[in-house]
């Protein structure tokens, strides 16, 4: 495969996992929406976990690095947990509609 193909793919792959993000936070229960941020977040966590130290010893500028890589590595959660308040916001709003609605026909 060369490098198009991948590129195309990993992009497909990236596009699915959104879909699959606004799909779980339109559901009925709140907990599905936010299974992919945590996951996110984890994975996170091991990012500046795989910094090799450097045999000077360690520095403000690898602990910088270090925190930069996780805020960077955060990216994907931060998109994806907006995906989520959004959705339940206007979750939230079509049930306040609704709720209004029967009380207006009573």
């Amino acid at each position: 495969m060369n490098f198009p193909i991948h590129t195309a793919l990993v992009l497909v792959l990236i596009i699915a996992v959104f879909v699959f993000q606004f799909w779980l936070s339109k559901r009925d229960g709140k907990w599905p929406g936010l299974a992919l941020p945590v996951l996110c977040f984890f994975f996170s966590l091991l990012v500046p976990l795989n910094f090799v130290a450097p045999a000077e010893g360690v520095d403000a500028g690898v602990i910088f690095s270090m925190i930069l890589a996780w805020l960077i590595s955060n990216i994907p959660t931060a998109l994806m947990l907006l995906i989520y308040f959004s959705c339940r916001e206007k979750l939230k709003r079509k049930r306040q509609i609704d709720k209004m609605n029967i009380l207006d026909l009573d």
